[in-house]
């Protein structure tokens, strides 16, 4: 987990989370800022930090909308709509 800001440089990051499925499962950027990650790490330490943020902040991270719209434009990910 890397914890900063994603906003700057976020297009080109969304790209190399979008290129390469390994680091995507592996790395998540949480912009703490934002309130948004990146990343499709499957571990219970992710979930225990969001459950963590949202008992002692009341605040959730939500995926970044670029990403997610990366991974529906790449065939990756599917909202069940259609």
């Amino acid at each position: 987990m890397l914890l900063g800001e994603i906003g700057p440089d976020l297009r080109a990051l969304v790209e190399v989370f979008l290129d390469r499925p390994e680091l995507r499962a592996k790395l998540a950027v949480c912009d703490l800022e934002l309130l948004e990650r990146l990343g499709t790490v499957r571990s219970s330490a992710f979930v225990y930090f969001e459950w963590f943020l949202r008992d002692a902040y009341g605040v959730k991270l939500l995926p970044a909308p670029a990403f997610t719209q990366g991974l529906i434009d790449r065939g990756l990910l599917s909202l069940g709509m259609g």
